[in-house]
């Protein structure tokens, strides 16, 4: 009888080892999942105010100007932001992913930067960003 019950507590407490083990897998899993999307909605926080301040700045007129303070990492990784005007867009581009946004005007500056303080101008209807 004392055999049963020392059999019985092993295979329940071996069970339950293994179910722990999985719960911890499919929550390490998870997490996982979680922050690929958190930077991914970083990264199209940061694409869609750029492209409002470029909408904002070509529709406000000449002379015309907005900074931006861009957070440096995505994360904790650099990005880069990428401008094309004849696509109308601005594309973010991170470690793992990218996002783009659509502005409404093609007359700004076809550029590529890494910086993190954006100025964008209106000078006579094009836009530049620097």
């Amino acid at each position: 009888m004392k055999g049963q019950i020392s059999t019985e507590f092993l295979v329940m407490s071996s069970f339950l080892i293994l179910m722990f083990g999985i719960s911890i897998g499919a929550y390490a899993n998870s997490m996982s999942g979680t922050s690929e999307i958190g930077r991914k909605v970083d990264a199209r926080a940061i694409c869609l105010r750029i492209a409002s301040a470029i909408s904002a700045v070509a529709s406000a007129g000449d002379g015309s100007a907005v900074v931006i303070e861009l957070p440096y990492y995505i994360g904790d990784k650099n990005y880069v932001i990428n401008f094309y005007p004849s696509d109308q867009r601005v594309a973010i581009r991170y470690y793992d992913g990218s996002q783009s946004c659509f502005t409404q005007t093609n007359n700004f500056t076809d550029t590529m930067t890494s910086n993190r303080t954006l100025i964008i101008k209106n000078n006579n209807g094009s836009v530049t960003i620097s």
